[in-house]
């Protein structure tokens, strides 16, 4: 019978809320980034360039920093539910091999992002600190929208160096809540939807025989706009 790992370390996000959906742009050079991941930055959302913040966990026992290395990466999750990863508790990894995973500045496709640590004595870290978007690169197809991810955040301890080496085990992993993807061309057509709501029930309440355009807005009964703010709601969330 197979042993479950347990953490070794005790994790929670101070992140306020992760969302259900998140859009992801494609831009120019392979980059797919997400947007007002995990909300929108002190909660004012920017209609252009990035918009999002950075994501806070908490670990205890406190440790030093030099004995800690906190990396997080976006997972997809397979038909159990779990992520598939490229790292799991116990796993043994060396500095040369973390700093890869994590090196955005040699290459902004890593698929890892490093954690700050930003109080010591509290053991918070902060991730992705200076907002540099949050770059997720997994492939999909039409017959994968549906596919849920999270964000899985993974802590190392640092081993005895060796001669020529130093060694980390992960002893702590925090999974985000579940998501889903779209990407901006479905983000338009739902606007496109609701802009086409608003000016069908217009026209269908309001059209008169001798012309087909809206009767004057200050003739419009308390319970017709009401529906029409609905519908505006709705569009403008799209």
């Amino acid at each position: 019978m197979a042993q479950m790992c347990v953490n070794a370390v005790s994790l929670r996000f101070l992140t306020s809320e992760f969302k259900a959906h998140y859009q992801r742009n494609n831009k120019q050079g392979g980059h797919k980034n997400l947007r007002c991941f995990p909300n929108c930055c002190n909660g004012i959302h920017a209609s252009s360039g990035f918009c999002g913040s950075a994501v806070l966990v908490q670990i205890s026992p406190t440790m030093p920093c030099n004995q800690l290395a906190v990396y997080a990466a976006f997972c997809p999750l397979n038909t159990a539910g779990q992520p598939q990863s490229l790292t799991y508790l116990r796993d043994i990894k060396t500095t040369e091999q973390l700093n890869a995973l994590a090196d955005k500045e040699r290459d902004v496709h890593s698929p890892w992002y490093a954690g700050d640590c930003v109080n010591n004595d509290n053991g918070v870290y902060s991730i992705n600190t200076f907002k540099r978007g949050w770059h997720y690169g997994w492939t999909s197809n039409r017959h994968m929208a549906d596919t849920k991810h999270v964000l899985c955040v993974y802590v190392f301890e640092r081993n005895k160096p060796s001669l020529d080496c130093c060694f980390w085990s992960c002893v702590g992993e925090l999974m985000s809540p579940a998501f889903q993807l779209y990407c901006r061309r479905r983000a338009k057509g739902e606007k496109m939807f609701w802009h086409n709501e608003v000016l069908f029930y217009l026209k269908k309440r309001y059209q008169r025989n001798d012309m087909e355009k809206p009767m004057p807005y200050n003739i419009l009964r308390d319970n017709d706009m009401g529906k029409i703010q609905c519908l505006t709601k709705c569009l403008d969330r799209a």
